[in-house]
């Protein structure tokens, strides 16, 4: 948040209830003197499920239910960071108010697996355990004749993607119930929607990220190494980043790509020393 504190910039946060009253007292204590920052009430998230979607969906409520109306709104997590000044990705929001950044591809996509993730929301999935889903044998249409789209879980939006998707939220009550019984919805739900849109040929399939994937599960944690890699990048945030990982990349950021669009504090001692919460950030 300090790092993108610039004038213009609103922060609406969600801390994952698993995280404890704690860890939501030391997050307050270290925003208390924004007035731009407001707290989302908490739901308890868990793998792959709805609960990520209904998370984000709390957070673009809020921001329009307090009357803001961000020319971008940008869907961060705890683990995410700028290696741009913040008044150059503030500015570039501005400029860019009719355009959305989201990863999207109708499925099957090949690196999804054997069926390409069309089993994600083809076949209805129970929960069996906190890491554990079971889908059912038989196989769903979606409704109203969507085409299932996939991607990065995290986008920019521009004005008019975030009405509607609030929109076809409040209107298709039906599209909720679908997505509420699939697999990894936070990487189908967006772009579904968007891509299936009177708005498709705004989207731009680019999330402005610096992610490093090597064929894991997860994207690998950047160290001090990959500096040079965030240096030649156009990307606008990096992810995965873990102070308790390695914290002189976070320091190097701050000096060497932050410092001069920003001389704020970045980081403050208490966010240094301790690992990164389980925090998602919808930031207009």
């Amino acid at each position: 948040v300090r790092a993108l504190d610039v004038p213009g910039v609103a922060f609406f946060i969600h801390l994952d209830r698993n995280a404890g009253n704690s860890a939501l007292r030391r997050l307050r204590h270290e925003l208390s003197g924004l007035d731009n920052v407001r707290f989302v009430p908490r739901r308890r998230v868990t793998w792959a499920s709805w609960s990520v979607v209904a998370a984000t969906l709390d957070c673009l409520h809020e921001v329009e239910r307090t009357g803001a109306d961000p020319a971008q709104t940008v869907l961060l997590t705890g683990q995410d960071y700028p290696i741009q000044p913040a008044e150059q990705i503030a500015g570039e929001a501005v400029a860019n108010p009719g355009a959305a950044y989201i990863r999207h591809r109708p499925l099957p996509i090949p690196e999804w697996g054997p069926q390409g993730g069309l089993e994600r929301v083809e076949r209805l999935h129970l929960r069996a355990g906190r890491r554990r889903l079971v889908a059912l044998p038989a196989r769903r249409r979606l409704p109203g004749g969507l085409r299932a789209h996939g991607g990065s879980q995290l986008w920019s939006l521009g004005r008019p993607h975030t009405r509607y998707v609030l929109d076809t939220v409040r209107r298709r009550p039906e599209v909720v119930r679908f997505f509420r019984r699939t697999a990894f919805p936070d990487e189908t739900f967006f772009q579904t929607i968007l891509a299936d849109s009177p708005l498709a040929d705004t989207l731009l399939n680019d999330n402005r990220r610096y992610i490093r994937w090597t064929g894991g599960a997860s994207p690998e944690t950047l160290r001090l190494a990959d500096l040079p890699e965030l240096r030649r990048s156009p990307a606008l945030f990096a992810r995965k980043l873990d102070a308790s990982v390695d914290e002189s990349l976070l320091d190097a950021i701050d000096e060497e790509l932050l410092s001069a669009g920003n001389p704020r504090e970045s980081r403050t001692a208490a966010t240094r020393t301790s690992p990164a919460d389980p925090t998602s950030s919808c930031s207009s």
